[in-house]
């Protein structure tokens, strides 16, 4: 007898943190499973299941602890228990006493609902690896399912939708963990998918580099891991491996959304071939209708089991036939004894009106689905008011497409520009070319909406994909000249298929499919190839499907090679990977899979049938047609057919061709308007533009850092955009030479990249490679020139792979003196004109003000007290001189009416450089008759020991990059960084010298009798980064050895690093100012860097010891 189900479902789609942003579909995950699970209920000699679930507030981290060691630790031998979570992941800084187990000291985690609030973590990878060891110590088999992810290579921007908090970048001591780090050598090394498989089966949602993410589904949010997985189980009508779960799954989750590739891992590879959850889940293919008194007439069949809401009249059928019927008896419609139509669905029932009515209440049926509804695909849309009238208009009696609220739909129309524009919702991509009427953009919606039905379509059936074997086989001219039967190629849900290099020239794979019955009956068998293009092809066999006899087998295409390729006018585009959906669909009934066929979505051809109306072959038949036409209604009585379909992802490389770099002076055309500069270093080296996706799979792992993968400041730049959905080329590589020295190239002799990419105001482009920044980009003539200053050391292949983001920005405020007042939304907003400022100056009781830095603005500024006007004084410095900037700021207060003897408090709080325009507008302009206190928060009073302010920002950018930082930068923190790392030096740079009269000034100034308050931030780089290690290097040493930065030296940047900093000013610089002052100046300790002083609580700080 089969034992037990414990099942602990965690589904959290709000979090107390504002680091994790909310999710929606979580709980409707859990839900869902939940559902599936119950649906089976208890069956004599099956599966009982146990079940607990955690919701939002009740999974915290101490919760979910308790529930895994209480309701799952009490699986035995003969149990299973499932653990399933579905949320944010992320990563997590690891103590050093983790090293040997994370060369990276990065944990992977799941945010718990009280996650990153005071004194509460992430669960990390290493405690769920421990949980999981104790549960299987009785023998129980455990089972892990998450529907989350803590890593992203960032090939698409992150949506609202994605599975994925921020790095916890904050130390994390060890008595934090539950699990000792002697313990976790015992517990397994992490797989694909970045997680510790322990002794258990793990279903895991995508790849350690991937992103999970969220999609809609009637009308509700989930996770497309999630929701695939539930369908497979509820389709399922007899147990399944977790193979065959997962293949399933799998496939169904890759023609859906790019970039996400669930995973199955295991310690014994022969798990995979058990019972899924020992069968729990699996039933009968068909349901029951009996008489419920709340609901009335009930079929046990509900959302969960992909049963859709009434549409209109568009609704779910059933067949009613008496109990007991023999099965090849519930596909003749002449015996059965009514029907059943839905009214309403609930998660794991709906409700139905039968007829003819039934006044007995004890009857009951068995039910077979004979209509399935067409429900309509949602569309938000936005832009001009009188086009998208227009498109309303013909939206309104569409039977594919409705209008849907913001949020509620993964495709957009957008109006603008008297045109229409189709795009994806999750990441803005345009899926076809820009339209110029109404009928084209709702027939183009029309379009998408067919062929997505088709790639979904699915049936609970007792007949598998499995009893035909569809092959797919390699072919060449050498496999011809063998004879006999080709090779088959692996196909585990996914194949990759890839141009290869002959007789001169990038030729496309050639390939052969066959389809074999190993079933013990008769099977109508078609293959819909259906690319990303939005076309449907029926026509690899004869009328779009062939007939096999059990053990027959069939070749498609008369047995003659296909071609799988990039067409020509898309690789024109930059179109590089063309994913195909090939669809199995098997049937014991005939069906006419040619009303599917439909051309690419950008030669758009509306569905004609163009032969005479034969009644439907069957059930399935009327399906097909109704996706395209929906000519037929439920009255029909042709045979109901048992059918099946399945999946799997076919995607074809084609690479860009690579051209010669040529010498200094000459040219070479990446692509349209790309262009590369030659370069006297690269002779001999080739160079071309490939996918982001591509390039991160060459190099087998995340390109980028987190500090970019995580920050919404940083998006993806494709120097092509496809108009077409399809992931346009972001990624330069430079094949170069056996030898090759890559610092050839320098900041005196860049390599220069120009591209049609505009920069608006505000925004900056990282080219970045190797976790080092390499340089910058300008605007020139409505683009931009990237110039590559440094270049990092080729990899294995011999290829140097430049990734590019830009990075966003709002343009800096005006400069001079304004009210300041930030709204609940976070927005600052000003009131520049002086007769009001002198208005709001003269109504204040206290007034505060703030002089930012170096880096950043006045939106950095720090929060006021209660009936506290704030003011702000955006000032040019650096590029213009520390006395100018202080001249200007008494000339903005006098005119706000803020001169001697003012007679209202003004505390003056300053950033870096701000200090010291605060501290000469004191005490060398008048000002210590104006300011009531000066508070200085990491200002260099003695001045830096960076030669050049350009230089520091760059060491500055690429600690971050690589992680050598201890705190957790605001996202604008990068555009600021890069923005100086490009300037010449500044006008002020060489007043921040120790040696500057600027300071010989300051530092020689009568005492103005101000307090003065000087914070020193002490949160520089990383515990251990500038320690020397065995051979005598540091980490910060070997990034300094490959940044190479003019007239920075390794030795003195180490020393300054090694005292305490804030990265830019040594606490001893930011603390010293002249002695004998009344009142004495104090001095406070603050556990941040350079950017990120502002918005500190100071008076709550301790001084420094």
């Amino acid at each position: 007898m089969a034992g037990k189900l414990f099942a602990l479902l965690v589904g959290i789609d709000h979090y107390l943190s504002n680091e994790a942003p909310t999710l929606s579909g979580c709980v409707n995950d859990i839900d869902r499973l939940a559902a599936v699970l119950q649906s089976s209920g208890a069956p004599p000699g099956g599966t009982e299941l146990v079940l607990r679930t955690l919701r939002d507030a009740e999974a915290t981290r101490a919760e979910i602890i308790a529930a895994f060691r209480a309701h799952l630790g009490q699986a035995g031998p003969d149990d299973i228990a499932l653990f399933s979570f579905s949320g944010h992941g992320s990563q997590g800084v690891a103590p050093p006493e983790f090293a040997r187990i994370e060369q990276d000291l990065l944990l992977e985690t799941l945010v718990c609902h009280d996650s990153r609030t005071p004194g509460v973590r992430d669960l990390a990878d290493k405690e769920l690896a421990k949980l999981i060891h104790e549960v299987s110590q009785s023998g129980a088999s455990v089972v892990v399912i998450l529907d989350a992810c803590h890593a992203a290579n960032g090939t698409r921007e992150p949506g609202p939708g994605v599975r994925r908090a921020p790095v916890d970048e904050s130390p994390r001591p060890l008595d934090s963990f539950i699990v000792d780090p002697d313990e976790l050598v015992k517990l397994g090394a992490a797989g694909p998918s970045g997680w510790t498989p322990g002794r258990h089966l793990l279903l895991a949602a995508c790849r350690a580099d991937e992103e999970a993410k969220e999609i809609w589904v009637n009308a509700r949010k989930c996770g497309v891991f999630s929701y695939y997985l539930a369908k497979t189980l509820s389709e399922a009508a007899r147990d399944l491996t977790y193979r065959e779960v997962f293949t399933r799954t799998a496939a169904l989750v890759r023609t859906r959304v790019r970039d996400q590739n669930p995973q199955l891992e295991a310690v014994r590879v022969a798990d995979f071939d058990q019972i899924f959850l020992g069968g729990a889940g699996n039933r009968s293919p068909h349901f029951s209708v009996t008489w419920n008194d709340d609901f009335g007439w009930v079929v046990d069949a509900g959302a969960v089991h992909g049963i859709p809401a009434p549409d209109g009249a568009e609704t779910t059928a059933f067949a009613l036939f008496p109990p007991g019927t023999p099965e090849d008896e519930l596909h003749d419609l002449a015996g059965a004894s009514g029907r059943a139509v839905v009214r309403r669905v609930q998660p794991g029932f709906s409700a139905v009106d039968l007829k003819p009515t039934q006044p007995d209440r004890t009857q009951t049926w068995t039910a077979v689905v004979t209509t399935s509804p067409l429900v309509r695909m949602p569309v938000v849309l936005d832009g001009d008011a009188a086009l998208l009238q227009a498109a309303r208009d013909l939206l309104t009696p569409s039977l594919f497409v409705r209008e849907a609220a913001d949020g509620e739909a993964e495709y957009g129309l957008t109006a603008t520009g008297g045109g229409y524009e189709i795009r994806r919702l999750p990441d803005g991509q345009p899926v076809a070319p820009r339209l110029t009427g109404a009928d084209a953009a709702v027939g183009s919606l029309e379009h998408i909406a067919r062929w997505r039905r088709v790639a979904d379509l699915g049936n609970r059936s007792a007949l598998a994909t499995t009893n035909v074997k569809l092959r797919i086989h390699a072919w060449n001219d050498e496999i011809a000249a063998l004879g006999g039967d080709p090779p088959e190629l692996p196909v585990d849900g996914e194949l990759r298929l890839a141009y290869e290099f002959r007789q001169g020239a990038w030729r496309p794979p050639r390939i052969k499919i066959s389809l074999e019955n190993t079933g013990s009956q008769a099977l109508y068998c078609s293959v819909l190839v259906m690319p990303e293009t939005y076309s449907i092809v029926s026509g690899l066999y004869p009328s779009g499907r062939v007939r096999l006899a059990p053990g027959e087998r069939a070749w498609a295409n008369d047995d003659l090679p296909l071609r799988v390729s990039v067409p020509d006018e898309f690789a024109r585009l930059g179109v590089v990977t063309l994913d195909h959906i090939v669809k199995l669909v098997v049937s014991t009934g005939d069906a006419d899979m040619t009303v599917l066929d439909q051309s690419d979505l950008s030669q758009l051809e509306r569905p004609v049938l163009n032969r005479a109306l034969d009644p439907p072959l069957s059930t399935l038949d009327r399906l097909l047609r109704r996706v395209q036409l929906r000519h037929f209604e439920p009255e029909a009585r042709e045979p109901i057919a048992d059918w099946a379909a399945g999946e799997i992802k076919v995607t074809v490389v084609r690479p860009r061709e690579a051209v010669p770099v040529p010498a200094a002076g000459g040219e070479a055309e990446l692509a349209p308007a790309v262009v590369l500069i030659g370069h006297n270093a690269l002779a001999g080296a080739s160079a071309r533009l490939t996918t982001e996706d591509l390039a991160t799979r060459e190099v087998r792992g995340p390109a980028l850092p987190p500090l970019l993968r995580d920050s919404p400041a940083a998006h993806l730049v494709e120097f092509l955009v496809t108009g077409s959905g399809m992931a346009g080329p972001s990624v330069l590589e430079l094949a170069v030479p056996p030898g090759f020295d890559h610092r050839g190239v320098t900041a005196d002799e860049p390599l220069v990249l120009r591209a049609g990419i505009p920069l608006a105001e505000g925004e900056e482009l990282l080219p970045i490679g190797r976790l080092l920044p390499l340089g910058d980009a300008r605007p020139v003539d409505g683009g931009a020139e990237v110039r590559l200053v440094r270049l990092p050391a080729a990899g294995p292949d011999g290829v140097i792979r430049v990734y590019f983001r830009r990075l966003t920005g709002t343009p800096a405020p005006p400069g001079g003196l304004a009210v300041a007042e930030r709204g609940p939304d976070g927005v600052v907003t000003y009131e520049r004109e002086p007769g009001l400022i002198r208005q709001r100056v003269g109504a204040a009781s206290s007034i505060r003000l703030f002089v930012p830095g170096l880096v950043g603005d006045s939106r950095d500024l720090p929060g006021a007290e209660a009936g506290e006007l704030l003011l702000t004084f955006d000032h040019s410095c650096p590029d213009v001189e520390v006395q100018t900037c202080a001249t200007a700021l008494a000339a903005a207060l006098a005119d706000a009416g803020l001169e001697p003897g003012h007679g209202r408090p003004l505390h003056v709080v300053a950033h870096s450089v701000g200090g010291l325009i605060a501290r000469w507008f004191i005490e060398k302009a008048g000002g210590a008759q104006v300011v009531t206190s000066l508070t200085m928060l990491g200002t260099p009073n003695a001045g830096v020991s960076w030669p050049r302010l350009p230089e520091w920002a760059t060491l500055a950018l690429a600690l971050g990059l690589n992680r050598l930082t201890t705190m957790t930068w605001p996202p604008e923190a990068l555009s600021a960084l890069l923005a100086l790392g490009r300037r010449e030096d500044p006008k002020a740079g060489h007043q921040l010298r120790p040696d500057s009269e600027l300071l010989r000034e300051l530092a020689a100034s009568p005492d103005p009798g101000v307090p003065y308050l000087a914070v020193a931030g002490t949160a520089s780089t990383l515990a251990g980064a500038v320690d020397k290690q065995d051979d005598g290097s540091t980490t910060v040493g070997r990034l300094l050895d490959r940044l190479r930065l003019p007239g920075v030296s390794d030795i003195a940047a180490l020393a300054f690093l090694r005292a305490p900093n804030d990265l830019l000013v040594s606490e001893d610089s930011a603390t010293r100012l002249p002695d004998g002052r009344q009142p004495v100046p104090v001095a406070l300790r603050a556990d941040c860097d350079h950017l990120t002083y502002p918005g500190l609580t100071y008076p709550g700080m301790a001084p420094p010891p």
